[in-house]
């Protein structure tokens, strides 16, 4: 009969250490080496608090650690991953809160870099925005002054329209409005870019003030938890979902309700294993919404009335401008594409309403054509207006309008033909084609800042 040998290993420790020594061996070599449940060594971490230097364990873990001390309360038990069950078998929470703190250290440096190439930039839209306010100003009152010139002409006793003078003043303020218009668009573009820019950086310097605080996290928690309240049965997603929800929440709330009804169309939120071994899966779930998103914002939503040869013209050299656009900046990675939404539905369980709300809610520009005063142009219009004030800013937009356009049969004038309120907003007029074309291609050049 042969012996078993075993072998074995004795180690000494001081009995005033006795606790933390035993701890650190727990952690190290059976975490390490063996595939225990991360959750089992956190509690024993945790629990013990054993480890008056937290930050050797990880730079993750003294946040991690006091997150776990608000979420083993059952403050957050609304939420599945985070429920706890007083059994270590069936607790995800201190995982989880590791996690999370994990994939916030992620994205940190990259934070970082797209907050400092704001700040860079802020600098040059502003003085840009600022020169084009000062122009407009002064053109604005020339052209007022001119007005009151015609007006004082008017009120002599024996003018005459016919008049070299009346013809003069009447040519040069035609000449101005045409000034105003484009450095007005000019003007908005400009606003538009540099709210835009403000808002970016306040974001990415919101995201990094609160990424080092537990409370911080402990509020996204909140907001996380009232979107869970949304979730039909088990379809809550794993624990990489729950971490990215949480990201985009310290984020950005906007983009946190965006990646969610992404997640939502996509069946992530069907997805329910445990995954708690895993330490990149919320790390790629973030990046491939990003991907998406960002092709998103590279669409062009195209309003407008289908069907009439007009606008079916116009249509097409709506498409001719983007593809200029397109090869005239080949150096950049841009490449826009307009979308038209009778030729993007596809089958599935959305209505087409739903389709096109979503298609304004994402893309990054909108082309709407007035030429035709059709209805639910308008109504597509005042959807991207509101939403654009939900998040303080104005319209990116860019309208149209033919000014010998078939669908002004009683010759209306053109504010009124088109509505009055939506002067302000970006516009391009035009008679012919090859304007509408050129014009495009300037504004596209504008508003992508190439």
């Amino acid at each position: 009969m042969k012996k078993l040998i075993v072998p074995f290993t004795v180690i000494f420790s001081a009995e005033e250490q006795a606790d933390k020594f035993e701890a650190g061996i727990f952690h190290n070599i059976n975490f390490k080496q063996e595939p225990l449940r991360q959750e089992a060594s956190l509690k024993i971490i945790h629990d013990l608090n054993v480890f008056d230097d937290k930050e050797n364990l990880g730079k993750e873990y003294p946040i991690a650690l006091r997150l776990i001390e608000q979420v083993k309360s059952g403050r957050y038990n609304a939420i599945p991953w985070l429920r706890v069950n007083d059994s270590i078998d069936q607790d995800y929470y201190r995982t989880v809160c590791l996690r999370i703190v994990q994939l916030i250290n992620k994205f940190i440096p990259e934070i970082k870099k797209a907050c400092e190439e704001e700040q860079k930039k802020l600098p040059s839209t502003q003085a840009k925005y600022e020169k084009l306010d000062s122009q407009l100003a002064e053109l604005q009152t020339l052209h007022n002054q001119l007005v009151e010139k015609l007006d004082d002409f008017k009120f002599r006793s024996n003018y005459d329209v016919t008049s070299p003078e009346y013809r003069t003043l009447e040519k040069d303020i035609y000449g101005y409005s045409l000034q105003v218009r484009d450095l007005q668009n000019q003007y908005n573009g400009a606003k538009y870019s540099l709210e835009v820019r403000k808002s970016q950086l306040k974001t990415y310097q919101s995201f990094l003030d609160k990424v080092q605080d537990a409370n911080a996290i402990e509020q996204a928690l909140n907001i996380v938890g009232r979107e869970y309240e949304q979730f039909e049965g088990n379809e809550y997603g794993n624990i990489s979902f729950l971490c990215a929800m949480v990201f985009y929440a310290l984020l950005d709330n906007n983009r946190l309700k965006s990646f969610v009804y992404w997640a939502k169309q996509n069946g992530i939120n069907k997805i329910v294993d445990a995954d708690d071994l895993s330490d990149d899966g919320s790390e790629n779930l973030v990046n491939m919404f990003e991907r998406i998103h960002q092709t998103k914002r590279n669409e062009i939503f195209i309003s407008m009335q289908f069907g009439d040869s007009q606008s079916e013209l116009i249509y097409e050299k709506i498409v001719r401008a983007v593809e200029t656009f397109n090869a005239k900046h080949r150096n950049i990675t841009l490449n826009p594409r307009p979308i038209r939404i009778d030729r993007t539905i596809e089958s599935s369980t959305f209505s087409i309403q739903d389709r096109i709300l979503d298609a304004i809610q994402s893309c990054s520009l909108i082309i709407a054509d007035l030429s035709s005063a059709n209805i639910n142009v308008y109504h597509e219009i005042g959807y991207a207006m509101g939403v654009a004030q939900s998040h303080n800013m104005i319209p990116n937009m860019i309208l149209l309008y033919k000014e010998d356009t078939d669908h002004n049969k009683e010759r209306k004038d053109v504010d009124k033909f088109i509505g009055f309120n939506l002067r302000n907003l970006s516009q391009l007029r035009f008679k012919d084609y090859s304007q509408l074309v050129d014009g495009l291609v300037e504004r596209l050049e504008k508003h992508y800042g190439v």
